[in-house]
């Protein structure tokens, strides 16, 4: 599950840093295609600091997740957070403005699958990192006598 969750991690923390590189240098051919267009310096300025820098700094987070195993659950937790942000505003704004456009609708569908994929490897982690490997399963077994007391 490790192996997965690191999978997982890289390719976000790749999807990520692209985002807030793509949106960095172009924010207007970046927002294109969901029907923004910044008018103002001001609205390019958060376009920028919003999906440029903080989408790269979180796909850095998930970069470090991915590379350091002290992280990883860390890291699969903030994917999920993220994540689910973005899925509730997406909802919210579905109930509150209507229906998007269908690029956002994709987004909505395919954030939801990450998020709950982000979740069960959380959880996958979680499980591996409270069970004893097997060298370790061994040597507590081999202390216990065939009456079962433990030596």
């Amino acid at each position: 599950m490790n192996m997965a969750a690191k999978l997982f991690l890289m390719l976000n923390a790749i999807a990520f840093m692209l985002i807030g590189i793509k949106t960095t240098v172009d924010p207007v051919a970046a927002m294109a295609d969901l029907d923004m267009s910044p008018q103002s310096v001001t609205e390019s300025n958060e376009i920028r600091s919003i999906y440029g820098g903080m989408h790269f700094s979180f796909g850095v987070m998930m970069l470090a997740g991915a590379l350091l195993p002290a992280l990883t659950r860390h890291a699969l937790w903030f994917c999920a957070a993220f994540l689910g942000g973005l899925v509730g505003g997406r909802l919210s704004s579905l109930l509150l403005d209507g229906q998007p456009n269908e690029l956002a609708n994709f987004l909505l569908v395919f954030e939801s699958v990450v998020l709950i994929a982000a979740l069960c490897l959380q959880h996958g982690v979680r499980n591996n990192q409270n069970s004893p490997t097997r060298s370790e399963a061994v040597q507590q077994t081999s202390t216990i006598s065939s009456d079962g007391i433990g030596r």
